[in-house]
């Protein structure tokens, strides 16, 4: 295995600290910020950086998910995790099949207008009211849930971007839980779904390892006061700024795709 060059390890610490931030912050995996800047720091292509990306989510998500959990005001539900999880497994194996099947322009679309719309819901207060400490398993939360987990679990295995925002959002939003303790809940889920989709890329070759650790541990040490940050702030706040950042990610999604689209079509 070469060395690194330093212009690629700075840019994958500028990588894995700004993943970091969202992981501790908002509780999302990073995948969105870790498939493009992973390519941008070591120029490996798109199935490699999804891969890649999935890798350095692990050590992110354990530190931010046990900080959330054991962190002074930190807020966890085991159960509630565990769902997520059961049902996410299932849907990041079959993610990594169809990624080398077919393309995921549909599915990016589908997933930055529901991202648009969830987020504008975040925004706007009116009945959503505090949140729940702990979210009580009705047989209604369960399937929820579950269904949740299978959801961000195909949209990591297929994209590497674990969902992680709609699974926050609809855990607020239908669930009535507290901002922070939906953050905790996704991101102790994205752990397993994370490690069985990397070992699927990794049997493909897919997978570049040390610039995945290199990015994931330093995520992993910024996720720390991120989390801390979270965990601070108050709810209706951290609501609001995670639903401006659901907004955000829809429209360079969106963007994005729309200049795609221009540069395939012949003149």
């Amino acid at each position: 295995m070469s060395a690194q060059h330093p212009t690629e390890r700075w840019r994958l610490a500028i990588v894995g600290a700004v993943a970091g931030v969202l992981a501790g912050l908002l509780g999302i995996g990073g995948g969105i910020v870790l498939v493009p800047g992973l390519a941008w720091a070591t120029g490996i292509d798109r199935h490699t950086a999804t891969g890649t990306s999935l890798l350095a989510i692990v050590p992110i998500a354990v530190v931010g998910s046990t900080t959330y959990a054991l962190a002074p005001g930190g807020k966890f539900d085991a159960p509630a995790a565990a769902l997520l999880v059961a049902g996410s497994l299932a849907g990041a194996l079959i993610g990594a099949w169809l990624s080398a099947k077919f393309t995921d322009r549909g599915l990016r679309l589908t997933f930055a207008v529901v991202s648009g719309l969830l987020g504008a819901r975040l925004i706007v207060p009116f009945g959503l009211g505090a949140g729940s400490k702990a979210l009580p398993l009705t047989l209604g939360a369960v399937i929820t849930l579950v269904l949740l987990g299978f959801f961000g679990g195909v949209l990591s295995g297929l994209l590497g971007i674990g969902g992680s925002g709609v699974l926050v959002a609809v855990m607020v939003i239908t669930l009535g839980a507290d901002q922070a303790l939906a953050q905790g809940i996704a991101l102790t889920s994205i752990i397993p779904t994370a490690l069985v989709g990397a070992a699927a890329y990794g049997r493909r070759g897919q997978v570049a390892v040390r610039p995945g650790i290199t990015a994931g541990l330093v995520g992993a040490v910024v996720a720390v006061p991120a989390s801390a940050v979270a965990l601070a702030l108050p709810s209706t706040a951290l609501r609001a700024a995670f639903g401006a950042f659901l907004l955000l990610m829809a429209a360079r999604t969106l963007v994005r795709q729309r200049r795609t689209r221009r540069a395939v079509v012949p003149a």
